[in-house]
């Protein structure tokens, strides 16, 4: 499925030595969200670093899906400092803003992939790299139960035997009422109120300006959107399950949670 974007990776190449990109994606990764939802995200991701059985001087392939600026990858590093990190980024301005932070961080380079996950064979872009974990965040909830038991295939298909899959996502309730109480925690914790969303707005607008694009807070939602399924709340946790096995993961389960949102594994046998 082809893609545009109205920053384009050739945009990005050339104004590239203007950006401090630490200071980019920690504004992205942290200072534009509130304390309690950092909190809340290290707390996730780190839930994955637990589950996983490697030792810390070890070197693991792990691969980060959609990573903004690379958070989970990040929090792995801490854990794992030796291991091999690779993104999968469609979106020209995070891919590059996510290398160079994994890059400063581990003092390695990324493996950068791009494809998109709604393409029905859009893991044939690896190749013949295969890893031993693969994580993403938040960037699943909106595809279609067909989409998303496609990106689950794909996954399994890129694990190494004795590999994880992870994927921290929003998760429905059959209930209503409960669904109404995770709508309102989610929002007392993200902080989703009009000045919260006008400081994002203004990052996003100072950055398109940087690229000499007016209005860009107008644009990247568009951009980044994964969504072929507009509406779609989040599948109940037994639902993730039931994809994950018709996926071909031997083990599924969801490994963290906190109201509504979930740290959902897919695991291969060694």
């Amino acid at each position: 499925m082809e893609r545009s974007y109205v920053i384009t990776d050739e945009m990005v190449a050339e104004k590239a030595h203007q950006f401090d990109w630490l200071e980019l994606a920690d504004g992205w990764g942290r200072t534009l969200r509130t304390d309690r939802a950092n909190e809340h995200w290290r707390n996730q991701f780190q839930s994955i670093a637990d589950c996983l059985p490697w030792e810390a001087d070890s070197s693991p392939e792990v691969l980060e899906l959609c990573p903004g600026s690379g958070l989970i990858t990040e929090i792995l590093l801490e854990s794992y400092p030796r291991m091999r990190s690779s993104l999968m980024e469609v979106q020209p301005i995070f891919r590059r803003m996510a290398f160079e932070n994994i890059r400063a961080r581990s003092g390695r380079d990324p493996k950068l992939f791009s494809t998109d996950l709604r393409d029905g064979d859009w893991w044939e872009v690896f190749g013949s790299n295969r890893f031993d974990a693969i994580a993403t965040s938040d960037a699943l909830n909106e595809l279609s139960p067909e989409t998303l038991g496609n990106v689950y295939l794909g996954a399994r298909k890129l694990l190494n035997p004795g590999g994880f899959f992870f994927n921290c996502d929003r998760v429905g309730s059959d209930s209503r009422a409960v669904q109404k109480m995770y709508d309102r925690i989610r929002k007392d914790v993200f902080g989703r109120k009009p000045q919260n969303w006008s400081r994002i707005s203004e990052w996003w607008d100072r950055l398109g300006d940087s690229f000499g694009v007016s209005g860009y807070s107008n644009l990247w939602l568009a951009e980044l959107s994964e969504s072929d399924a507009p509406g779609l709340t989040g599948l109940t946790v037994e639902h993730h399950r039931s994809l994950l096995r018709e996926a071909g993961f031997d083990a599924a389960d969801c490994v963290w949670f906190y109201f509504g949102d979930a740290v959902l594994m897919g695991a291969v046998d060694a």
